[in-house]
């Protein structure tokens, strides 16, 4: 994955990047992995586990309440 470009492994740099087809091909070697278990249960959930559970939710709620 030559396009694959990590900065920092947070996500959040500006820094880094990688194409679609390349992280599909990522996610699917993984999920074929010894230790595509363990790696699919340290996803999280979205709405339920993470930063969507509370702050995406209520961010979403904030601009519901002002449109009403």
């Amino acid at each position: 994955m030559p396009e694959l470009q990590l900065n920092n492994g947070s996500g959040l740099s500006r820094n880094e990047h990688i194409s679609a087809a390349s992280m599909a091909k990522l996610l699917v070697a993984a999920s074929a992995s010894p230790v595509a278990k363990a790696f699919i249960a340290s996803l999280p959930i979205a709405g339920v586990d993470g930063t969507e559970s509370s702050e995406g939710l209520d961010t979403i709620r904030h601009y519901s309440a002002a449109r009403s």
